[in-house]
Parts: C-alpha cells; structure tokens; sequence
C-alpha cells in the first residue's frame, strides 16, 4: 500500500516564503523610516539680497550648503542700465525650485506643509525670482518657506522674507532630507546634539541614582 504525504499547514517552506515576504515589504520601508533631516549652512549667502550688491548676481553651489547634493542656486539682485530686473533665487545645474505656475513667484509654504513629489517643480529661473522687470512677487513674510529639489532628488526648503516696496530678499535657513525622494516638512530642523560633556553628566547621575536605589533595595 502506498501512502501520499500531505504536506502540513505551517510548513518550514510556507514559514519561509512568509518571512521572505514580510522582509521585502519591511524593506520598502526602510528608506522613508532611515530619512533625516540635515540641516543646510546658508552662512555664505545670508544678508540682504544675499549680501550682494545691486547689479551683481553669484551662484551657490547647493554641495557647499550640503554636502549630499547636487546642482546650484542663482543668487541674483540684477539691475541693468537699461532698467531689466531680475531679483530672487533660482536654480540652475539640475536643481529645480517649487512653483504652482505663477507668473515669477516661487511656491509660498507655511511652516509644516510636505515639499515632495506632490509639489510641483520647475528649473526655469525665469519662474522663480521675486521680481523680473514690471512683474513683481506678492510680499513673503516671517514663516515663509520655497521648496527646492536638487539635481540628485533631495527635497529642501529655504526660509525666506521678501519685501516687495523695498526689491530686498534674505535667506533666513535651510534643511534637506538626506535620503533622495522623501518629502520634508517645511521648516523642519536637525536637533542640535547635546555636548559630549553635558552627555557624560547625565549619565553619570542617571548612574548614580541606579546605584542609591540599588543600596536602598538591598
């Protein structure tokens, strides 16, 4: 007599293909849970118009405001002798900035709105400066932000005011995410890490308290 063994429910084989299904699903996850935000140095381009004086424009290589990313910003407060405008910000080198299609007015985010692939996004410097000849931008107060991706797909913002009466822009601080195609949150920020020695404090108290506990159990 022949017997035919049924394979039992919950096999090593089935256990498996569970576990190998379960690590490709967790692992779809693991670039938007890995994500950071890095926080940008806009030290060099701070100031008035970017510190520029009028009739100057200077590009900022994005890789000297972060060192993940690639492509540059135009920094510009151009005026010609013939009365051509072009002020604001625009990107260049295979970055691109955040703008709804606007006439020459970037995207205007308040702090917490996502800057992703739902935002849409343009490398035409001609429609994102604050002011271009007779067009001029809507004001960009206290808690604006412009989104920005770079030409190697990192999502960033830059904190901006924009006086519209005056021509003047400044450029307040900046963030990225470190992993290429995560959304990031206008405004959002690095935590500044606590000095080693204060670290080292804390442990050592949290330590101490461990050991009077331990006494007083005893």
């Amino acid at each position: 007599m022949q017997l035919t063994m049924k394979p039992q429910e919950g096999s090593a084989r089935d256990r498996l293909g569970s576990y190998l299904a379960a690590a490709v699903g967790i692992g779809s996850l693991v670039t938007a849970a890995d994500a950071a935000v890095v926080n940008l140095d806009v030290s060099s381009i701070a100031g008035i118009n970017g510190g520029l004086p009028s009739g100057q424009q200077m590009t900022a290589s994005l890789a000297s405001l972060g060192s993940d990313l690639a492509g540059d910003f135009i920094l510009s407060h151009y005026k010609s002798s013939y009365g051509s405008v072009f002020t604001g910000i625009f990107p260049t080198a295979g970055a691109s900035m955040a703008n709804a299609g606007s006439s020459n007015t970037p995207t205007n985010f308040s702090g917490g709105t996502p800057i992703g692939s739902d935002s849409a996004f343009t490398a035409d410097k001609y429609n994102n400066l604050f002011a271009m000849n007779s067009y001029i931008s809507p004001d960009f107060g206290a808690g604006s932000f412009i989104g920005f991706e770079s030409g190697d797909g990192h999502y960033g913002w830059l904190e901006v005011t924009w006086d519209s009466s005056n021509g003047n822009f400044e450029i307040l601080g900046g963030a990225y995410e470190d992993v290429a195609g995560v959304a990031i949150q206008a405004g959002a920020v690095a935590p500044v890490p606590e000095p080693a020695g204060a670290l080292g404090t804390l442990g050592l108290l949290a330590g101490g308290v461990f050991v009077r506990r331990r006494k007083q159990a005893a």
